[in-house]
């Protein structure tokens, strides 16, 4: 799952640029907007809900932000470019340096979608060829738009739990052709059966194994 990136020059696969720049913007975009909502969740969570359970089973809803956390800055880690990130997590589950290292994370995310020599480097990912933007794009934003649920609803936060149609549409897209490979434990949960007339949001959440109740 974590393969070491042989790079290439984006020149060697794409002489114009004209496409990698329009796809690494789209990212950058995106994820500027998800994270932007995410961080203003993360300080808007009461103190005392950071230990309640999420739909996540097994964990709490600091444990969420832990995962978003840290799962961002290993991909950061892990690039030619990147470096290990010192998040300063003295205590794993304390919510307040898990807030601030996941403002430093985001930046750094966003500073590397933003800088288009990085967002369009090409390294063998693990379902193939792939740039960093288009990770970010496929995996790290769709994080953001169902960790946000899981937060939201965890922490009784519900104007986070509103989904925008265009992001589920989105997120569907990106993983029908994964489905069957994510569905495992840590990863994406067995999807639910729901009615036929039933609303989308409860459809996309039944798609990302999480029931609606």
């Amino acid at each position: 799952m974590r393969p070491v990136p042989r790079v290439r020059s984006v020149q060697d696969t794409d002489p114009a640029g004209r496409q990698t720049r329009g796809v690494t913007s789209a990212a950058s975009d995106r994820y500027r907007r998800l994270a932007a909502r995410f961080t203003e969740l993360v300080s808007s969570v009461p103190v005392d809900a950071w230990t309640n359970a999420s739909p996540c089973v097994g964990w709490t809803a600091v444990d969420v932000l832990h995962h978003v956390v840290t799962t961002e800055a290993d991909l950061y880690s892990r690039m030619p470019f990147g470096s290990v990130l010192e998040l300063r997590l003295n205590e794993p589950h304390d919510p307040a340096p898990l807030a601030a290292a996941w403002t430093q994370v985001s930046e750094v995310i966003q500073s590397t979608l933003d800088t288009a020599e990085h967002a369009g480097l090409k390294y063998d990912g693990f379902f193939g060829p792939t740039t960093f933007a288009e990770t970010v794009d496929r995996f790290y934003s769709f994080d953001l738009v169902v960790h946000c649920w899981d937060l939201a609803r965890a922490t009784n936060m519900r104007a986070y739990e509103v989904f925008d149609p265009a992001e589920m549409t989105t997120c569907q897209t990106d993983f029908a052709d994964l489905s069957d490979t994510m569905r495992q434990p840590g990863l994406l949960d067995p999807e639910l059966t729901v009615a036929d007339d039933a609303d989308e949001p409860t459809k996309f959440l039944a798609f990302l194994g999480r029931a609606n109740n």
